[in-house]
């Protein structure tokens, strides 16, 4: 199954339409419980797919947890056959130590907070599980 069919049949409820340029729109699982169409989505030429939630600008992470889906689900399976090509990288080197640093730096200044004697608010406690997910993501990347 297609990694934009896979995406279009875990938001079943969500209220799934076309739009234009061949992309659909479709309530966010996280943060459009009222609110129509607010997750965009299509798919790549290379059969990834794209999306973004133009409410609340929820995360990648988030959404795909919310309708059962990991982030590696919204990509092409990779070749089984153990063939040697390599799948192009979806960020440069230089971006993806760019994105290292700044979950490091994240999780710096939260520890450092709540070593001084802070709170870990439910906000701070879901930034870092987000930057979590990133770090594995990178991990994968560096792996592949």
């Amino acid at each position: 199954m297609s990694a934009i069919n896979r995406l279009i049949d875990a938001l079943h409820g969500h209220r799934v339409r076309k739009a234009g340029g061949g992309g659909y729109r479709a309530r966010c699982p996280v943060c459009g419980i009222t609110s129509n169409d607010t997750l965009s989505f299509r798919e790549t030429v290379d059969g990834a797919v794209l999306l973004k939630c133009f409410k609340s600008e929820c995360c990648v992470e988030q959404i795909t947890a919310a309708v059962g889906l990991t982030v590696t689900d919204l990509f092409p399976p990779r070749d089984s056959y153990g063939s040697k090509s390599k799948r192009r990288s979806l960020l440069t080197d230089r971006e993806a130590l760019d994105m290292l640093d700044e979950e490091m730096r994240l999780g710096v200044v939260v520890l450092s907070d709540f070593l001084h004697g802070g709170d870990l608010n439910v906000d701070d406690y879901s930034r870092l599980i987000t930057a979590t997910a990133r770090i594995s993501y990178l991990r994968q990347e560096a792996r592949s």
